[in-house]
């Protein structure tokens, strides 16, 4: 059985500029380039928080809230750990059935 600790979301994710490519951590406006950024950040921002969410709900084990919370999340933004979260809720749920 695979071990995965969901205690900490906190890592934080670097970016890309879409324009330039350039990784980037809260930052408004991109250092290279200059294109502004706030809205991208405000997007991963809202994605994080809706992981976080279904962290939460699949250590409580809501298995159905967690698949659909990851899946708004992913939505938002794709990531690795979004697309753990929708796999740890899919064999939850498969396992209650």
């Amino acid at each position: 059985m695979m071990n995965v600790d969901l205690s900490n979301l906190s890592q934080p994710l670097l970016l890309s500029c879409p324009t330039c490519g350039v990784k980037f951590h809260a930052l408004r406006q991109c250092r290279r380039c200059g294109t502004e950024l706030s809205e991208l950040m405000r997007t991963a921002h809202l994605a994080w928080k809706w992981r976080d969410t279904a962290r939460k709900s699949l250590l409580q084990g809501r298995f159905d809230d967690a698949w659909k919370q990851a899946g708004v999340a992913q939505t938002l933004q794709k990531t690795d750990f979004g697309e753990l979260l929708l796999q740890l809720a899919k064999c939850g749920l498969t396992r209650l059935r």
